[in-house]
């Protein structure tokens, strides 16, 4: 099954606690290191999380919301930052 990225960025966009995925441009990290990554054991999101929401709860509705596309593969989520949200 083929993992449409695109669908996968949006659909994370529209999760609550979810301010944005993480920019990684200007910060010395590789070019190749974008917010969202599949692997052919994992999909890895970088997010930056919105007040006052929760990590966990922010991490459980994304694999909720995301969990039926990613072909049986683990979601792996790293908060990059946190700042105020809706």
């Amino acid at each position: 099954m083929t993992i449409d990225v695109s669908a996968l960025r949006l659909l994370a966009l529209d999760v609550p606690g979810v301010a944005r995925l993480a920019d990684h441009h200007g910060s010395g990290l590789p070019t190749s290191r974008c917010a969202l990554r599949v692997f052919d054991d994992r999909v890895e999101i970088d997010i930056v999380l919105a007040i006052p929401h929760s990590v966990t709860g922010t991490g459980d509705r994304l694999r909720a919301t995301l969990g039926g596309l990613l072909a049986g593969r683990p979601l792996h989520i790293t908060v990059e930052d946190v700042e105020r949200g809706e």
